[in-house]
């Protein structure tokens, strides 16, 4: 009996997992970048985009892998997320165009004020 109760707790576990992070997916719409990951659905207004700049940081967000975008639509820590699209270059590209966000030296997006 008590495997069992263990085998349940791993698996109610496992469940609150897949739930918070599986399917993730991003996308853009015509005004806002969509973030997905398990049940929270993320949209983030493209005029509100500050910076996006790449990170290994290693803390809790929707990308499955150290390799990510960080992208900041306000001051504070809660106006940012981390993403980690597979086509990072042509992700960027894109945001930039639709975001009319600068794509500075470093590489990093910037909106320059007007």
């Amino acid at each position: 009996s008590g495997v069992i109760v263990a085998l349940g707790g791993v698996g109610f576990l496992a469940a609150i997992y897949l739930g918070l992070v599986f399917p993730m997916r991003y996308g853009m719409t015509d005004d806002a970048l969509v973030v997905r990951h398990g049940l929270v659905r993320q949209r983030i207004a493209l005029r509100d985009i500050i910076e996006v700049r790449p990170t290994n940081s290693p803390l809790s967000s929707p990308a499955l892998s150290l390799d990510r975008l960080h992208i900041r639509f306000g001051e504070g820590f809660t106006k940012g997320v981390m993403i980690s699209p597979a086509e990072k270059e042509a992700f960027m590209a894109e945001l930039a165009e639709r975001a009319s966000v600068a794509i500075g030296a470093s590489g990093w997006l910037m909106r320059i004020a007007s």
